[in-house]
């Protein structure tokens, strides 16, 4: 059988369409395998948000890792903003593993105070919050002494202190005189 000029013209596109084809392939295929390495042991880490900053590779055994999901990079930029990556990660290694994800939880927290409040930090919150519950206390001290003297020396028993903490309400405002207390 003869083949006509045109049908000699389409199999010869047809079969360099094919080699190309095949050509893009493997050379697909080898650009994989330089990227994910042999077949089998596909690299499936995503970089930590630590490595992400650092701009460096996230090896398997990143000591930040576990504790700096690539989801949230705000946390290890406060904490390597303040402490610095050496440090945090020295900090990390002289932490049990079962207690390295607390930890990191308070270099976190602590990190963000700092950046907050440069001077005072921590102690400016842990401050704020003593004289709340010295103030609370006080508080407290003169409802109950109020107590006393509107409705005797009678036994103090949790219900009525709930009843007296129930007396205001959120904003410190005192409803007492629409509460009746026992």
């Amino acid at each position: 059988m003869i083949k006509t000029c045109s049908e000699r013209l389409v199999d010869e596109v047809g079969k360099k369409i094919k080699r190309e084809a095949d050509v893009a392939a493997d050379s697909m295929a080898r650009r994989q395998q330089q990227l994910l390495g042999p077949a089998g042991a596909l690299n499936r880490i995503t970089p930590c948000s630590a490595c992400k900053l650092l701009r460096r590779r996230c090896a398997q055994e990143c000591p930040f890792s576990p504790y700096f999901s690539p989801h949230e990079p705000q946390k290890f930029a406060s904490v390597h903003k303040v402490f610095g990556a050496s440090n945090v990660s020295k900090m990390l290694m002289e932490v049990p593993e079962s207690q390295r994800a607390d930890a990191t939880n308070s270099l976190v927290y602590e990190a963000n105070i700092r950046l907050r409040d440069p001077v005072y930090g921590c102690m400016g919150i842990i401050s704020s919050l003593q004289q709340q519950v010295q103030a609370l206390e006080a508080e407290l001290t003169a409802c109950l002494g109020k107590r006393e003297k509107e409705y005797g020396d009678g036994e103090l028993n949790s219900s009525t202190l709930i009843e007296i903490a129930c007396a205001r309400d959120h904003y410190g405002v005192d409803q007492s005189a629409s509460h009746a207390l026992l």
